[in-house]
């Protein structure tokens, strides 16, 4: 998300600044490309279920390197100005 700048901040109504967890700047990147906010949600939620659990699966993996095949393809192929 630094990279495709995507802010680490928010300003709350009080005029506090408040720290942007990694899903809350995912959604935000996700306001403008849908498709690849989603992919990357779906592998932060894969990751945090296999980082909590046992029952990640081999297929699971492999779902997360097509994912991620997919997004960078998208961010650092398709569109050179990021």
């Amino acid at each position: 998300m630094d990279h495709m700048k995507v802010s680490k901040q928010i300003t709350t109504k009080r005029g506090k600044s408040q720290d942007l967890a990694l899903h809350a700047r995912i959604e935000l990147f996700a306001k403008t490309s849908p498709d690849v906010g989603s992919k990357l949600l779906a592998i932060k939620w894969i990751g945090n279920s296999g980082s909590h659990s046992d029952q990640l699966q081999s297929e699971d993996i492999l779902d997360v390197f097509d994912l991620l095949s997919y997004a960078f393809g998208e961010i650092f192929e398709k569109n050179q100005s990021y």
